[in-house]
């Protein structure tokens, strides 16, 4: 079946494209070239009786040439991260990092990620994870910056760790 359209229209349509094509253009050449790391330093684990408390060291390493201008409601740059926890293969637990917070704003606001890297401490609260065990869980951050213009998916490194009773010390293996 052939369609015809009017002159006019087709103008439109191809001037529509147009715009489509520039538009797209324009966004490529204001994502960052380079790319930014997601590195989970280090990783503890403290269990009471009802949930587990993980604190994690991530260092985001910002590689793209620019500062990148973060957006969030909460408290951080890092606000679009969430935590993973397995065992040996089987998905245990996700957590946002904002999860347990409350918004600060309705308006979000900038936080800045300079060039190089950055270190963050981030904790994630109350998660149950079911029977204590003896092996240790797998732990990786993952998430985006959201508004920052830098639209890839981080995912840093797994790190082992075991879980230590409340009141003692809890290590990476």
């Amino acid at each position: 079946m052939i369609v015809r359209i009017s002159r006019p229209l087709g103008i439109v349509l191809a001037g529509f494209a147009v715009l489509v094509g520039v538009a797209r253009q324009r966004s490529l050449a204001q994502e960052p070239k380079s790319s930014v790391q997601l590195h989970l330093a280090k990783a503890t684990a403290e269990r009471s009786d009802e949930a587990t408390y993980f604190r994690c060291e991530v260092v985001l390493e910002n590689a793209t040439g620019n500062e990148l201008i973060v957006k969030s409601c909460y408290y951080s740059a890092c606000d679009g991260l969430e935590l993973e926890v397995t065992r040996a293969g089987k998905g245990l637990a996700r957590r946002r990092y904002t999860s347990h917070q409350s918004p600060y704003t309705f308006s979000p606001r900038s936080f800045a990620l300079k060039q190089g890297k950055t270190t963050f401490t981030l904790v994630f609260p109350n998660l149950d994870l079911g029977e204590a065990a003896d092996e240790p869980y797998q732990v990786r951050v993952e998430g985006t910056l959201p508004g920052s213009g830098y639209n890839q998916r981080l995912v840093s490194n797994t790190v082992d760790v075991r879980a230590a009773r409340q009141g003692n010390s809890a290590r990476n293996d």
